[in-house]
């Protein structure tokens, strides 16, 4: 009886074959979906940057000129006297009246712990006063929530800078050359307020300002508690949470009363579930930071 074994140069020759369809064939699949997946972008983005209406600003919210009082010996309210008003941009500057913001007494937690989740009470109506020229002011609409905005949108992370001819250049290929219409500006808290109720606005001023003047919205993350109100005990060669959550979001307050209309989102600290973004002595928690999101969320929505 016979056999035939096939030629080794055939069998090689016939898996050269089998690679190079395979090959051919990945090729093709990945070029058409990249090919796909920059169309739909670059329709989704073209489309919102010729649609001509970008998105609102925040309502501008009425300054308060009489200091809250805390509610509990640990937490410390947010105090609008502290807002030094001839820093103020002049466009920006408003001369309201409105009634005194009341200091609310939080119930404790299960353990028994301070509750620092809402310190401030939300103002009535004010009675806004002033000249005829303050009167006629328009006030902005507010920033339209995710679920009601159905326009795709992208935004960009761009590094805070005190020159402004250097962040000009930044926003004009942010607007005209990414054609995006938000940015994600990081503030890291410990080199904005060095020290309690001391400002160093430089870098921000900037950055509202030139965002102003390029029609793009901004979003804010706030990161990196200064040292003073961190945790006892907390490695300071680290940054970390503050010690009370209040405290945080009395500086987000009092950013905002000084760009009135001109943070259109805020975001709640960055990776928190990473260590050497959240070095706390508790550790990583998802507790306490639910409680910082809860404290800065009534905050926020009492001041816009």
């Amino acid at each position: 009886m016979q056999t035939s074994a096939m030629h080794p140069a055939t069998t090689t020759s016939a898996r050269d074959r089998q690679l190079r369809s395979f090959v051919i064939a990945w090729l093709g699949i990945t070029l058409m979906m990249g090919a796909l997946a920059f169309t739909g972008i670059y329709y989704a983005t073209g489309r919102d940057s010729s649609d001509g209406s970008g998105m609102s600003v925040s309502a501008v919210p009425s300054i308060d000129t009489n200091r809250a009082e805390a509610a509990a010996p640990d937490q410390v309210a947010f105090d609008p006297n502290t807002i030094d008003a001839t820093q103020v941009p002049v466009a920006e500057t408003r001369q309201l009246n409105a009634p005194a913001v009341e200091a609310e007494s939080p119930a404790p937690q299960q353990d028994g712990s301070p509750n620092n989740s809402t310190v401030l009470a939300a103002p009535a109506n004010p009675d806004r006063g002033g000249s005829a020229a303050q009167d006629a002011t328009p006030v902005p609409t507010p920033t339209l929530p995710p679920v009601q905005e159905t326009g795709f949108q992208l935004g960009v992370q761009v590094q805070a800078n005190p020159d402004p001819a250097i962040y000009s250049i930044w926003m004009g290929e942010v607007r005209d050359k990414l054609k995006l219409k938000w940015i994600k500006q990081q503030v890291r808290w410990e080199d904005v307020e060095p020290a309690p109720g001391q400002y160093e606005w430089g870098a921000l001023d900037v950055t509202f300002a030139q965002a102003a003047e390029y029609g793009v919205n901004v979003m804010v993350s706030v990161v990196t508690a200064p040292d003073w109100a961190r945790e006892q005990g907390a490695r300071l060669d680290e940054v970390g949470p503050p010690a009370n959550s209040q405290t945080y979001a009395n500086f987000i307050a009092t950013m905002m009363y000084r760009y009135p209309g001109q943070i259109h989102a805020v975001e709640v600290w960055n990776e928190m579930n990473l260590d050497r973004e959240w070095a706390s002595v508790n550790g990583l928690s998802a507790q306490n930071y639910v409680t910082l999101l809860q404290t800065t969320y009534n905050t926020i929505k009492m001041v816009d």
